[in-house]
């Protein structure tokens, strides 16, 4: 390193951060990726920006299910950050906003790192931001779904309200903008960032007062409040505009709040918390692909919850290795009147209280318990943690100029391989061939008028339905849903008595896509199996009708040919519409 020059080298933090994220959207965009599932959703969305159906709110929300009625998220910045690549193109414009958030997100926080604690600061930021790639894995970090696109923007936020706490005025701005997209995207997010903000804010002016005095202080941070009261003016102008002359989502939120049902606890938390942050390799891709939900395995009567955490009395010895370590990088931090280090400690301790307060009260649904997508935000916080606490600790080691970048590095080529970690959108990534094939074929519907979608058979989550309604978008062809799913579509997406619709339409699969029911035209269908797998797929089928018991391997392999042919046969459907 010291042979480059300085400005070069004084950069390498968050060129070495950006690598993984530079390879994966290469990978994406040469090998085809295109948004399925929700991703589609915040490409439909976001393409929606400045037309008529511009988005005033954010997504439907899982919230919803446990308080009894629709729920958005609080506004729209992610559709807005991502409106111009995707109206360019669809997939490979959603890859490049994507990344260029998280890019964008990486550069930030590595130098407001260095702005408060120097390249050491940097580097453990820099390993950080690695650290949460290589976790989630090359393949979900050019997706727009907001449990996966909102991580590293969350550890960017961090940073910021360690600058704030550390008395870096300047950062008010980004701060007031980065949290508002997070709030807005994700009500995950609900009590950890206004508890960030409120606290790095207090620690801010707190600083400011006692080193220079009330009217000093008033001063040095008028023009930088004022910057960011304006940031967070203009950031959520769209939900009070909805809140005033729209759907009213943001009282709604307010008021309804998590509802009055079960709610996850304590010891839900502190379970989540320890097989994260303590034990090893928690904070990893095993622990971020070992998190599922258990639906099969639940015991009878209960809802489901998430399966995949270590029991209290395995991870104790780690969280107490852990705590230990915590306690003496604070009491490092103390002796030396480090206010840099002892103000990340702080915000890292916050953070992870304010997390336990998030887990503690997630509800459970009846139907799907806890979803991994929900604990997310533990993977940010974790890893701010233990960054600033391995910093703390080794920053006086005269061999940490050395340590700090080589961890970096490592954990840079650990996050360039490709890796799937089948959780959200990406479980489905298989169909990205099949719709792409499937919207190829729905040039019959470029003349339409008013196409009526029925969304109401659907499986949940299905993969496929979102992309048909983007293609329906891309091509210019206006359609209409039933009010329940159009919801978060867009008011004017809301079937009413009084529309004109020309066509009906479906997406269908398995039986109902090879065999449609009488009076629907097939005009785009992608057949799961090829002839001579339905053929053994048969064939299997009539020895099992014949009474001939299949070994394993004939029952596993009937099993994937019946699965595919169930769930990778779509085909999209129209007929003319009913008279109204």
């Amino acid at each position: 390193m010291s042979g480059l020059p300085s400005r070069v080298r004084g950069r390498l933090p968050e060129l070495v951060a950006v690598v993984p994220l530079a390879i994966a959207a290469a990978r994406a965009l040469h090998d085809g990726w295109y948004p399925i599932g929700d991703n589609a959703f915040f490409t439909l969305r976001a393409r929606d920006v400045l037309t008529s159906h511009h988005p005033l709110l954010g997504t439907w929300t899982s919230a919803s299910l446990t308080v009894g009625s629709t729920i958005l998220n609080p506004g729209p910045l992610l559709f807005d950050v991502l409106a111009v690549p995707a109206k360019i193109d669809p997939a490979g414009g959603t890859v490049l906003a994507v990344v260029g958030l998280h890019m964008a997100c990486v550069v930030l926080g590595v130098n407001w790192a260095r702005r408060v604690a120097g390249a050491t600061g940097a580097w453990a930021i820099s390993a950080a931001f690695l650290g949460l790639a290589w976790a989630m894995g090359s393949e979900i970090l050019v997706e727009p779904w907001q449990p996966h696109s909102l991580l590293l923007p969350c550890l960017a936020f961090l940073v910021l309200v360690w600058a704030l706490a550390a008395g870096e005025a300047a950062a008010l701005p980004w701060a007031a903008g980065l949290a508002s997209v997070i709030l807005q995207t994700h009500l995950s997010y609900a009590v950890l960032v206004p508890v960030l903000s409120l606290a790095g804010v207090g620690t801010l002016v707190g600083v400011e007062v006692r080193a220079h005095g009330r009217r000093a202080a008033y001063e040095r941070l008028r023009r930088p409040a004022l910057v960011g009261l304006l940031v967070f003016a203009l950031a959520w102008s769209q939900p009070v505009v909805d809140q005033v002359a729209g759907q009213g989502n943001l009282g709604t939120v307010v008021t309804t709040g998590a509802g009055d049902g079960e709610t996850a606890g304590p010891g839900f938390a502190a379970r989540v918390l320890a097989s994260v942050g303590a034990v090893p390799g928690g904070w990893g891709p095993g622990g971020f692909e070992g998190l599922h939900v258990d639906l099969d395995d639940r015991v009878a009567g209960e809802p489901p919850t998430l399966g995949g955490l270590a029991d209290l009395a395995t991870a104790a010895p780690w969280v107490a290795l852990a705590a230990a370590l915590a306690a003496l990088a604070a009491w490092q931090a103390w002796r030396e009147r480090s206010r840099a280090w002892a103000s990340a400690l702080g915000v890292a301790a916050l953070a992870v209280a304010a997390t336990f307060v998030t887990l503690s009260l997630l509800p459970i649904n009846e139907a799907f318990g806890i979803g991994a997508h929900q604990v997310r935000p533990v993977w940010p916080v974790v890893l701010f943690g233990t960054a600033v606490v391995a910093a703390t600790l080794l920053r006086r080691w005269r061999r940490a100029d050395v340590v700090l970048p080589a961890f970096a590095v490592v954990l840079a080529v650990l996050a360039v391989p490709a890796h799937n970690p089948r959780t959200g959108p990406s479980a489905d990534a298989a169909a990205i061939p099949i719709v792409r094939d499937l919207v190829a074929q729905m040039d019959e519907i470029d003349s339409a008028g008013l196409v009526y979608v029925d969304l109401t058979t659907l499986r949940f989550a299905e993969p496929y339905s979102t992309p048909v309604l983007l293609e329906l978008q891309r091509r210019g062809v206006e359609f209409v849903a039933d009010e329940a799913p159009a919801a978060q579509l867009g008011r004017g997406r809301i079937l009413h008595p009084d529309d004109a619709v020309e066509l009906e339409m479906r997406i269908v699969e398995g039986a109902a896509a090879i065999d449609p029911e009488p009076g629907w035209t097939r005009i785009a269908f992608v057949a799961g199996l090829r002839a001579s797998e339905q053929a053994e797929l048969d064939a299997l089928d009539a020895r099992r009708d014949a009474g001939v018991r299949l070994d394993a391997t004939g029952e596993h392999r009937r099993a994937a040919l019946d699965d595919r042919r169930r769930f990778q046969s779509v085909a999209v459907l129209i007929r003319e519409a009913a008279p109204r």
